[in-house]
């Protein structure tokens, strides 16, 4: 059976995983960690192939909770001259309502930046407010982001974050995934 634990500076231990996703295109496993014991609650990132840990990713991810990889997004900015999945991650602003807030990056160039200049800091792709509440998730198909926000699912376009739809629920649900036959599974 192969060994499946993953190297981490001792600094960044995963201690309360919130989400894990796997990038393929880009070969990142990609984690956040809901540490609620520790001020750097940021997503991490490790090797698909090694499981060595590559990179810290903050701070304008702080806090993220749940991921979702658009595999190979046409979303990018044109001048990309290289194939990446575009990484879309819900977190939560803390103000006085606590506003939940989704963010779309290039994953490629989020985890290529140069941590040591700030000019160079990667910038969304965009960002999104959905407001007060609870997201459950985030799914992407055929170029649409379905995000469970309390008792409803917001359907939003993937290219511009705007959102497209509203599909009300009777009651909260945890989780939303897709089948292959396009139906909507809710648990």
């Amino acid at each position: 059976m192969p060994n499946h634990s993953c190297t981490i500076v001792d600094t960044l231990k995963i201690s309360k995983p919130f989400d894990v996703k796997i990038s393929k295109t880009n070969r990142y496993i990609l984690v956040s960690d809901f540490n609620s014991h520790s001020i750097l609650r940021y997503g991490q990132i490790f090797d698909l192939t090694t499981r060595l840990f590559l990179k810290q990713v903050g701070p304008y991810c702080n806090d993220p909770q749940y991921l979702c990889v658009e595999v190979e997004s046409q979303y990018l900015e044109e001048s990309c001259c290289y194939k990446s999945d575009a990484l879309i991650f819900s977190h939560t602003l803390y103000t006085i309502d606590s506003t939940q807030r989704l963010s779309k990056f290039n994953l490629h160039q989020l985890v290529e930046q140069d941590e040591d200049d700030v000019r160079k800091t990667t910038t969304p792709i965009w960002e999104i407010e959905l407001g007060n509440g609870f997201i459950n998730g985030i799914v992407s198909v055929d170029s649409r982001i379905y995000v469970p926000f309390n008792a409803s699912i917001q359907i939003l376009n993937s290219k511009t974050g705007d959102k497209l739809d509203t599909i009300y629920l009777s009651t909260l649900w945890n989780a939303c995934q897709f089948s292959n036959e396009r139906i909507i599974y809710l648990c």
